[in-house]
C-alpha cells in the first residue's frame, strides 16, 4: 500500500509502508525490494524462537531488516548473534525508544526495541548512512 505521507522517507521518493502482524510498521521506498526470507541467516543463527523476519533490499545489500521474537528472549537472542547491547538509548522520530546494539568489533549494527509482548531487532550494513536514518526513522510500534 502507499502511504498518504511520502515526506516521512524524502519529498520526492514514493514509499510503501509495511504493517506486520507483530505489531510494527515501517516505510520505505516503493523501488527497494522486501523480503520474508531470511532462512538461511536465521538457520545459522538458529533462530528458533524468530517470530517474523522482513526486510528491505536494495540489490544484494540489506538496508533494514526486522525480527520479531518473544519478549523475554533478549538475552539469547543477542548472544546466539554476536550483538551486545551498546547501552545507548536511541529515540526515532515516531517516538519509539530502543537501543543501540553493536557487534563484537565494537560497531553499531542496528537496535533494539522492546514492546509489551515482543522485541524487535532492526539490523542494517549501512548504519550512519542517511537513507537508513530516513528509514528507520518511520518505524513505528501500532499494536503488540
Amino acid at each position: 500500500q502507499n502511504t498518504s505521507n511520502p515526506s516521512e522517507v524524502s519529498p520526492t521518493t514514493e514509499t510503501e509502508t509495511y504493517s506486520s502482524s507483530f505489531g510494527y510498521e515501517i516505510t520505505y521506498p516503493a523501488t527497494y525490494d522486501t523480503s520474508s526470507d531470511y532462512s538461511v541467516w536465521t538457520a545459522e543463527n538458529k533462530d528458533i524462537s524468530l517470530l517474523e523476519s522482513w526486510g528491505i533490499n536494495r540489490g544484494q545489500e540489506v538496508v533494514i531488516a526486522v525480527s520479531v521474537y518473544p519478549l523475554g528472549e533478549e538475552a539469547s537472542v543477542l548472544e546466539d548473534n554476536k550483538y551486545v547491547n551498546g547501552k545507548v538509548m536511541v529515540t526515532l522520530s515516531s517516538g519509539v525508544i530502543g537501543t543501540m546494539l553493536i557487534d563484537q568489533n565494537n560497531l553499531p549494527v542496528g537496535i533494539m526495541v522492546e514492546g509489551s509482548n515482543y522485541v524487535y531487532i532492526i539490523i542494517t550494513s549501512l548504519e550512519g548512512n542517511e537513507e537508513y536514518d530516513d528509514i528507520l526513522s518511520t518505524f513505528s510500534l501500532i499494536s503488540d
